[in-house]
Order: structure tokens, then sequence, then C-alpha cells
């Protein structure tokens, strides 16, 4: 996946503060190898998430989108480049086995 500079440096600095925070929890650390977790590596509530990102949202001024809706359908957009077709996007993509809202398979 292409990240721009500034993204994969933001993610590089997220990592550092990431492995201090893995060190400072100990044996108390849960891997599930995520990249954004809370301070002891569990996943976060998806309420807790769903609740920050809308007051992100409010205060930079832009429309709330559904979190999963939003991320599937940037992550198919960056996924498809000019020329492809929806099997082709799909064979590149990690579930290939996915359905459209339609139920149909998308692949």
């Amino acid at each position: 996946m292409f990240l721009d500079a500034e993204t994969a440096q933001q993610l590089r600095e997220h990592r550092k503060v990431q492995l201090a925070a893995r060190l400072r929890a100990g044996e108390a650390w849960q891997d599930d190898d995520l990249i954004f977790c809370q301070a002891d590596g569990r996943p976060w509530n998806p309420d807790h998430v769903s609740k920050r990102f809308k007051k992100l949202a409010a205060q930079a001024g832009v429309p709330v989108i559904k979190l999963h809706e939003g991320g599937r359908h940037t992550g198919n957009s960056l996924n498809a480049t000019p020329g492809s077709t929806r099997r082709s996007a799909c064979a590149r993509s990690a579930t290939p086995a996915r359905t459209s809202t339609t139920g149909r398979p998308m692949c």
C-alpha cells in the first residue's frame, strides 16, 4: 500500500511510542499485533472508537461517516488501479471472498 512521506513518518513515530508503552506494560502487554491499541496492547472497544471519531469529526467540521464503510470504500478505491476490474482488485485483496451489499459475491 502506498503511503505518502508524512503518513509514513507519523506511523514510524507512533511505533516508537507504542514500543515504549509495550516496555512499560511488561508482562501485562497483550500482543495482538495491532497498530492502534490501548496502553497495554488490548484493542479499543468499538464504541469508544466511534465516539472519539465523532468528537474529532465535529471539532474538524467534517461529516461523520461510518468507519467500517469509510475504510472499506477507501481501501477499495486505493486498491483499484486505472484499467483494473473488480475481479483483479479482489485478487489483490487479503480477503477476496467478500460479498457486496446485494449479497452477491464481489469477486
